[in-house]
């Protein structure tokens, strides 16, 4: 039964209210350099899981990119964590895309797939200043940028 399977693979499920906390998780950097997401606190996060197979993944990086740069100059971290099994396709998706912001992988896969509740990607979360979850409005008229600044502007 694959509800079965689900619930085994994923035990307990994500608070994703708004101000809600947001679960810390620890990613290697390009560089090497081991980051948490609480080691970005008091900065608004952007965080994008992705993989170099997911072609909507790719067309958002490319489709987005000027929001991006736009955000990435105001101060909101683009946290990019990207969920490939194989690191060689990782770093050859990102040579071939180079999306502006912080590029990770997850030291466990599986574990940030079941903190987060990933099913699908690409996935999207907002955390504040603060480590808690937030949203933008579904208006259709909204202003992202807008939203974010006054997300940047919150203490």
């Amino acid at each position: 039964n694959i509800i079965a399977d689900l619930d085994a693979a994923y035990d307990s499920y994500l608070d994703v209210s708004e101000r809600a906390e947001a679960p810390d998780f620890q990613t290697m950097t390009n560089e090497g350099q081991v980051k948490n997401l609480s080691d970005y606190r008091g900065k608004v996060v952007y965080i994008n899981f992705w993989a170099s197979w997911c072609q909507p993944c790719i067309a958002n990086f490319e489709k987005y990119a000027h929001i991006r740069n736009q955000l990435f100059t105001e101060g909101v971290i683009l946290l990019n964590v990207n969920i490939d099994e194989v690191v060689e396709k990782y770093q050859a998706a990102l040579n071939r895309i180079n999306p502006v912001g912080v590029n990770v992988q997850p030291l466990s896969i599986i574990d940030i797939k079941k903190l987060y509740n990933i099913y699908s990607i690409p996935s999207y979360f907002i955390v504040d200043k603060n480590g808690k979850f937030a949203y933008l409005s579904e208006a259709e008229d909204r202003d992202v940028m807008t939203e974010f600044r006054k997300l940047l502007s919150e203490n």
